[in-house]
């Protein structure tokens, strides 16, 4: 959503049920203060020639060859968001290499990120034709080894903080 001084909102989703320990429904913005925090937003694929291979490989009567090079794919793209992850949040964020304290890699997607409506959005800050990525009409992006989603970058003051399940600081 773009506001009107042109900055762009990422909404995100509650957790549907409340959390046993505690009762709350966090959403990712909960993590974010309003200011001082930064969104590192990222997409890696495996763009190329894998879906030509795969192609090929069925019609040679090879499925067992497409879908292993399918897969490769996937886990490579998978492998390449959580390398540049952790390169982000120890090189260039310094945090700890301690992967407790890394933090979460939200994908568009996943269960942290389920609204496949925020790749629109992301789209138009990442411009993922630039890396061989076209996004379709309900968002999915094709190759479909390609991974992208948010780096949340809190401020040590809003990783210590706690908040409500309405999002307020408690």
């Amino acid at each position: 959503m773009t506001s009107a001084d042109g900055s762009i909102t990422i909404p995100t989703l509650r957790k549907a049920e409340p959390s046993e320990i505690d009762g709350l429904r966090p959403a990712i913005a909960d993590f974010i203060a309003p200011e001082g925090d930064w969104i590192g937003l990222f997409a890696v694929t495996t763009a190329g020639d894998i879906a030509a291979y795969t192609d090929e490989m069925r019609l040679q009567g090879d499925p067992y060859a497409a879908i292993t090079a399918q897969l490769v794919a996937d886990r490579l793209a998978e492998a390449a968001a959580e390398w540049l992850h952790r390169l982000t949040a120890t090189e260039i964020w310094g945090f700890s290499t301690d992967t407790s304290a890394i933090g979460i890699r939200p994908a568009v997607g996943y269960p942290s990120l389920p609204d496949q409506s925020i790749i629109h959005l992301l789209d138009r800050l990442i411009h993922y034709d630039e890396i061989g990525v076209t996004v379709t009409e309900n968002g999915a992006m094709s190759p479909s080894a390609t991974v992208s989603g948010t780096g949340p970058a809190p401020s040590p003051a809003t990783a210590a903080c706690t908040r409500n399940a309405a999002g307020s600081a408690a």
